[in-house]
């Protein structure tokens, strides 16, 4: 039947037609409440299963939520809740993180191993022009690899620069040569780049493999 969580629940709030999430709790009790933030929220309680509504969680928006369980015993529990802005499914829903400021501020997990070889170039996560440019954003988000990986991600930017601004300290500016180019330019001037041009000083980035990247 229905899929069921057992250490935490994972939840699309992107998806609206998603389900309602089911966490096995393993208490042979009655709840008395459940509560999301300050909010008490409706729930289903059988086979020792919580089940909360998806209404309730898209609602909270995106984030790493908690859920407090009252039983009617007293006894009390936390449920943990991963509220992704978006399920990472496919190559180019990955590229989509480093599409916008906004973006590069969401909670995002992979669903399975994401392939990028599709990708010919891909294109940085951030955006860094210099130090103290106003239109630099960096990746404040999660992305929570959930045990999965991500492959086979090329970067290609030339690591022979063309000019200098010292003959003994070669430019790192206007570097790239190749096919495709990268579409951003601040991707084009060859400053960190990586799979990840900068990761903020939020951004977190764990439970991921990369492998052949």
């Amino acid at each position: 039947g229905d899929k069921v969580y057992y250490d935490r629940i994972i939840f699309d709030t992107s998806d609206e037609t998603a389900d309602n999430p089911h966490i096995y709790l393993g208490v042979k009790d009655s709840i008395k409440t459940v509560k999301l933030g300050r909010d008490e929220i409706k729930f289903g309680y059988s086979g020792k299963v919580l089940t909360l509504p998806a209404e309730a969680l898209r609602k909270v928006g995106a984030g790493e939520r908690t859920a407090n369980v009252t039983f009617k015993s007293g006894k009390k529990m936390s449920v943990d809740i991963f509220n992704a802005t978006k399920f990472i499914k496919t190559a180019e829903d990955f590229q989509s993180i480093g599409a916008s400021k906004k973006a590069c501020e969401g909670y995002y997990i992979l669903a399975n191993d994401i392939d990028c070889s599709s990708i010919s170039n891909f294109e940085p996560i951030g955006q860094y022009f210099s130090e103290e440019d106003p239109t630099n954003f960096y990746f404040h988000g999660i992305l929570d690899g959930d045990g999965f990986a991500i492959k086979n991600v090329t970067c290609s930017y030339s690591d022979s620069p063309r000019g200098t601004s010292d003959q003994n300290y070669p430019s790192n500016y206007d570097v790239w040569s190749g096919n495709p180019k990268f579409e951003n330019e601040a991707h084009q001037a060859g400053d960190n780049i990586g799979i990840f041009q900068v990761i903020g000083s939020s951004g977190v980035v764990k439970n991921i493999a990369f492998d052949n990247c």
